[in-house]
């Protein structure tokens, strides 16, 4: 098994900790969930309004021929 220098273990151990302390991983994936979820929300409404843009036009009634 390889070993770590003690003074970078330390360090390499406290910033670990700080890590999981401070639950920067939780973090990360929520602004990570966050920003897909406001990504597909823009793209959702960029889909609706090229929908709407590209509605074809309803053809007027055909009168009966006299």
């Amino acid at each position: 098994m390889a070993t770590i220098p003690g003074p970078l273990q330390q360090l390499v151990h406290d910033t670990a900790g700080a890590l999981i302390d401070n639950k920067i991983l939780g973090k990360l994936s929520d602004s990570a969930t966050g920003f897909l979820s406001a990504g597909f929300g823009i793209v959702n409404d960029l889909l609706v309004i090229v929908r709407d843009l590209t509605k074809p036009e309803a053809a007027p009634a055909k009168r009966p021929q006299s």
